[in-house]
């Protein structure tokens, strides 16, 4: 089965329902699909079946090298791939499998506050930017979808069927930068990168 490829962005304020609107996409990611959704934050009640946390940098090129459709969704984004560190590897790594993402039928969501913390180059390859906010008991999202022509659309959901998949009081794992550098150098070298 072919699976749809998509890199899609959260942003909004603490608070706004960034990280629930992503919980709400992977459990329709995994009815859709029956698939895997690896993130650098918990979802609960999943199984391993369904969920596995990110907590290794070494585990984005084991996914890399699987090349098995999935999802993988990353909270707080910008912390690891921030437009303020220019050229660095965590953009370059980011961007890379960003790019590479419809080949592996990856699904990557990522969550921000500001649309500037995220590199230039990650940006242009995002497909979907989603403003989500409360309204009562319900989340509404506004899609911007960049590009090829520029549209808007809306959508409204209840967001109390959606808290219990995530611990909202935990923060996001972080990656070990040194990890990541020395699995992207051998990822280069492996796949002639940069050569």
């Amino acid at each position: 089965m072919k699976f749809a490829s998509i890199r899609r962005c959260y942003l909004g304020n603490l608070g706004s329902g960034k990280t629930l609107s992503m919980v709400r996409s992977g459990i329709k990611y995994i009815k859709r699909t029956n698939g895997k959704i690896y993130a650098n934050f918990s979802y609960e009640g999943l199984g391993s079946r369904h969920f596995e946390p990110i907590t290794s940098a070494g585990m984005i090129f084991d996914l890399a090298e699987k090349r098995q459709p999935c999802k993988i969704d990353f909270d707080e984004f910008g912390s690891l791939a921030d437009s303020r560190r220019g050229l660095s590897v965590l953009n370059d790594v980011f961007t890379t499998f960003c790019m590479l993402s419809r080949k592996y039928q990856w699904q990557i969501e990522y969550s921000e506050q500001y649309v500037t913390m995220i590199d230039l180059r990650i940006r242009a390859i995002t497909d979907d930017v989603v403003e989500p906010d409360t309204w009562g008991q319900h989340i509404i999202e506004r899609h911007y979808i960049p590009h090829p022509y520029e549209y808007y659309f809306g959508r409204k959901f209840k967001a109390s069927p959606f808290f219990d998949f995530y611990d909202h009081e935990q923060p996001p794992l972080t990656l070990d930068i040194q990890e990541l550098k020395r699995r992207w150098d051998k990822y280069k070298k492996d796949h002639n990168i940069g050569a």
